[in-house]
């Protein structure tokens, strides 16, 4: 799958052994279907992936944006916040729409 559209975020605090990371890949294949790849799991393990199919991109958009106001509320659930490490130029603006924080510029890959 090419991905249109994707987000990395990242949620870290050694002191009280949480370091969670979270990704998700939205683009179309060749039938039209638009899948969206959700991979998550500790930061620096295999993780778990999961495809999600929609028949329409709006479906997709709405899936991603229900996901990131999940991890939006990581500070009271888990006890920190996740950063956006990773970003397309498509989806800043919706990681800011939720409240994630973005990572400094330098270290966003595009």
């Amino acid at each position: 799958m090419l991905a249109e559209t994707s987000i990395g975020l990242e949620a870290r605090n050694p002191l009280a052994n949480r370091m969670r990371r979270w990704s998700v890949e939205i683009g179309q294949d060749l039938l039209g279907m638009w899948l969206v790849d959700v991979q998550f799991g500790r930061v620096g393990s295999k993780g778990r992936r999961l495809r999600h199919a929609f028949s329409d991109e709006l479906a997709a958009q709405a899936y991603v944006g229900q996901a990131l106001r999940r991890r939006a509320t990581a500070p009271g659930r888990i006890g920190v916040a996740y950063r956006c490490v990773q970003s397309s130029l498509a989806a800043q603006g919706l990681v800011r729409r939720v409240g994630i924080e973005m990572a400094p510029v330098e270290t966003l890959t595009v």
